[in-house]
C-alpha cells in the first residue's frame, strides 16, 4: 500500500514537471511572435526597428505562401541588416578626436619648421649679397661684412629660440604657459637685429656705387620682413589659456 502511494505521488510529480516544461517550450515561440509583431508595429510608427527583425517577422507571418521573388527580397533585407555598420562608442569618438588633435599638432609643427627654414634661407641669401657688396666697397667694406655676419648669427639664435617656444610640451604649456624666458631672450635678439639694420642703413649711404646701394637696401628690407615675421610668431605663442602662466610671466619680466 505504501509503495503504491509512493509511486502515485512520483508519477504525479513527473506529470506536473512535464506539463510545465511543455508549457514553457510552447510559450517561447508565441512570445517571440508577439515581440516581432510589436517591433513591426513600432517600425510602422517611425521607431528605429532593425530591417533584419522586420524582414524575419514578415517571413514568419507569410510562411511558405510567399512568392520566390518576395522571399529573395526578404533574404536580401536580412543580409543587409546583418551588415549594418557598428554604432560608434563614446570611447571610440574620444580616440578619434585625440588622433585628429595629434595629427593637427604634427602638421602645425611641420609647417612651422618649413617657415623657419624659409626665413633662414632668406637671411642667408641677404647676408651673401651684403658680403659681395662689402668685397667691392673700399673703406667701409669691413664694417658692412662684420655687421652682416652678426645679423646672420643673431637670426640663427632667434630661430632656435622660436623653435623651443613652439615645441613646448602641450601639457606643460597648459599648466605653466609658454616659455617666457625664451620669448624674452628672442625679443632681445630681435631688438639687437633692428639696431644693426639701422647701422647698415647708415653704412649704405657711404657706398659709392648706386647699384650696390640698391642691393643693400633690398637686403635690408628682406631682413626687416623676417624680423617682423618672427616677432609676430613670438606674440602668437603667448596667446592661449594656462593655469599658472600669469605667474611665470611676472617672473620673466
Amino acid at each position: 500500500m505504501k509503495n503504491k502511494t509512493f509511486l502515485a505521488v512520483l508519477c504525479l510529480t513527473i506529470a506536473v514537471a512535464t506539463i510545465g516544461v511543455v508549457s514553457i517550450v510552447g510559450i517561447k515561440p508565441l512570445l517571440a511572435q508577439i515581440q516581432g509583431q510589436a517591433e513591426v508595429k513600432a517600425g510602422l510608427q517611425g521607431e528605429n526597428v532593425p530591417v533584419r527583425v522586420q524582414a524575419e517577422v514578415r517571413a514568419e507571418n507569410q510562411g511558405e505562401d510567399m512568392p520566390v521573388q518576395a522571399q529573395a527580397q526578404v533574404q536580401a533585407q536580412v543580409q543587409a541588416g546583418n551588415q549594418e555598420e557598428p554604432v560608434p562608442t563614446l570611447y571610440g569618438q574620444e580616440m578619434e578626436d585625440q588622433d585628429n588633435d595629434t595629427a593637427n599638432e604634427q602638421k602645425g609643427k611641420a609647417k612651422g619648421l618649413e617657415n623657419a627654414q624659409n626665413r633662414r634661407s632668406e637671411v642667408a641669401n641677404a647676408v651673401q649679397e651684403m658680403l659681395a657688396v662689402a668685397d667691392r666697397s673700399e673703406g667701409i667694406g669691413e664694417q658692412v661684412r662684420l655687421v652682416a655676419q652678426n645679423q646672420q648669427k643673431n637670426f640663427d639664435e632667434v630661430e632656435a629660440g622660436l623653435e623651443k617656444v613652439q615645441n613646448r610640451n602641450q601639457f606643460v604649456r597648459f599648466l605653466l604657459g609658454p616659455d617666457y624666458q625664451e620669448i624674452k631672450k628672442a625679443k632681445n635678439l630681435l631688438e639687437q637685429s633692428r639696431t644693426r639694420t639701422e647701422e647698415l642703413s647708415q653704412l649704405k649711404l657711404q657706398v659709392m656705387d648706386p647699384a650696390d646701394q640698391e642691393i643693400l637696401d633690398q637686403q635690408l628690407q628682406t631682413m626687416e620682413q623676417v624680423r617682423e615675421q618672427v616677432e609676430t610668431r613670438l606674440d602668437e605663442s603667448q596667446k592661449g589659456f594656462s593655469l599658472l602662466g600669469w605667474m611665470f610671466r611676472l617672473f620673466s619680466r
